[in-house]
């Protein structure tokens, strides 16, 4: 019997999660400062240019563009098996930041853990592939309740971080190609998350 896999058409809520992603790093409240959501410095200057193309549609990647590990962690005794669980945070927040900024991260965390906290209850094949979580973290997060979700959403602003920024060429392929039309070249780009996520997810 064949594997049945996800079809990304059905979970339209990533490109849109990624797309508010995306519209937090360019806010011109965000933190004007290097490694903004852990990104690569170069990647993140070419987005905030007001010139930026839309060719290469970076929202409609077939995976969450965010990393949930360093958020999931936050727990005091969190059991989530996911991989690379970096005790990074991002550094460029601090109490000066914008407080409007700081809300919106947090109201955009809330709503991405509550809809993985429903995908994980319906949908494990959607929650292994388009969200990169491992069969132990999907047991943990179906149980968490909504209390544990809100205590985790006050460290959102600190612990978000863009995925697959440890890999060298994603972020700075992905958005380089955004400057073609060509609409082969930006797939194959958007389309390079694909095995950095099964890497994670079964390493």
């Amino acid at each position: 019997m064949r594997a049945v896999f996800p079809d990304l058409d059905v979970y339209p809520e990533i490109a849109e999660f990624n797309r508010e992603f995306i519209r937090l790093m360019l806010d011109p409240a965000a933190p004007d400062t290097e490694s903004l959501f852990g990104m690569p410095q170069q990647s993140l200057q070419a987005l905030r240019e007001t010139d930026f193309p839309i060719y290469g549609r970076l929202e409609e990647v077939p995976c969450l563009l965010v990393e949930l590990a360093p958020l999931l962690s936050s727990s005091a005794d969190s059991p989530m098996g996911c991989h690379d669980l970096r005790c990074q945070q991002n550094g460029a927040i601090s109490e000066e930041v914008s407080a409007v900024w700081q809300c919106d991260v947090k109201v955009f965390a809330a709503g991405l853990l509550t809809y993985i906290w429903s995908v994980v209850r319906r949908d494990t094949a959607a929650a292994r592939l388009f969200l990169g979580l491992r069969q132990e973290s999907i047991a943990s997060l179906a149980a968490m309740s909504f209390g544990e979700i809100r205590n985790l959403v006050e460290h959102a602003p600190r612990k978000l971080l863009a995925r697959f920024t440890t890999d060298p060429r994603f972020w700075p392929d992905l958005v380089r190609v955004a400057n073609s039309a060509d609409s082969e070249t930006n797939t194959v780009a958007r389309l390079a998350a694909l095995p950095l996520l099964v890497a994670r997810t079964l390493g």
